[in-house]
């Protein structure tokens, strides 16, 4: 096994063995393939896509298989309302990419174009909730009525709500396809890869305007255009210590009414704990309750 370089993720807190093989799998059969070696071999599998990640999770161990996402990034308009996208397809792309047919995906992620399809849906599916100050982009995406709004997921759900199937090569070596009306469709929106490596997911798409139904393409397919002009791969890299790229990432879930109270003791524990790194970086979410997911970075 020759050494390979060393990868690091989102916020450069660690980095991978260098010792470890690595595939960049086109189809789910290459998937298959793939688990059913690690099997016979007795190999453990790690997956990565865009490693929009903070904990390490997808960097390889050493002797470990890497899955490398990245080309799965095709799609397939086959059934009215939808779209068939591969699991490392960026879900920022296949946004703007369905628009131009008149159509639209309800919830998408926020931050940056960092996470891919697969990612999104492993990580759990939240769209963002949006400061004001964001309100614009939101408002290109989704109409004037993005300009009212406090959270995508306020106004649509979870990811979840907007996907048919998805589908995946689970342990055995296995290819499933999971449809929402399963029992175990629910668990893998925040599963984090543990329940199978997804290959690809059937989108549920909301139409733009009344001409979208004679838009839509079907039985086109091709691969995803990458247009925006963030690149995940930059995940890969180690830290630049110039620019302090290291990233410190932490949750806080409160009431919406200790929103205001909650952000003022973490801004305290920033300019306590990391003086040198600068001010607080603030996002969060609106829970289906009412109850507030607060990010924080420094």
């Amino acid at each position: 096994m020759q050494p390979q370089i060393a990868l690091f993720d989102y916020a450069k807190l660690y980095k991978s063995a260098q010792f470890y093989t690595s595939i960049f799998p086109t189809s789910g059969h290459d998937i298959q393939r793939a688990v059913l070696e690690a099997i016979d071999n007795e190999q453990a599998i790690r997956v990565r896509a865009s490693a929009h990640t903070l904990g390490g999770v997808t960097l390889p161990r050493k002797q470990e298989l890497l899955i490398r996402t990245n080309r799965l990034d095709h799609y397939r308009f086959e059934e009215p309302g939808t779209i068939t996208v591969g699991a490392g397809a960026i879900v920022w792309d296949v946004r703007d990419f369905v628009q131009q047919y008149g159509w639209q995906m309800p919830v998408y992620n926020g931050g940056w174009a960092g996470p891919t399809v697969g990612g999104y849906v492993s990580a759990g599916g939240m769209g963002l909730r949006i400061p004001p100050a964001d309100r614009i982009k939101l408002t290109a995406a989704l109409g004037a009525e993005g300009a009212y709004l406090t959270s995508i997921s306020e106004a649509h759900g979870g990811f979840w709500e907007h996907v048919a199937s998805v589908t995946l090569v689970d342990g055995t070596g296995t290819i499933r396809e999971i449809k929402e009306t399963e029992p175990v469709f629910q668990w893998l929106f925040g599963s984090f890869g543990q329940l199978g490596i997804i290959y690809e997911a059937k989108l549920k798409l909301f139409p733009l305007n009344e001409e979208a139904p004679a838009l839509y393409p079907m039985g086109q397919s091709g691969t995803i255009p990458r247009v925006q002009i963030d690149d995940p791969k930059i995940n890969d890299d180690p830290p630049d210590p110039e620019n302090n790229s290291i990233l410190f990432w932490f949750s806080y879930l409160v009431r919406a009414e200790q929103e205001t109270e909650a952000w003022d003791k973490l801004e305290l524990w920033a300019c306590r704990s990391a003086p040198a790194r600068g001010r607080l970086g603030r996002t969060g979410h609106r829970q289906p309750t009412d109850w507030l997911s607060l990010s924080g970075h420094v």
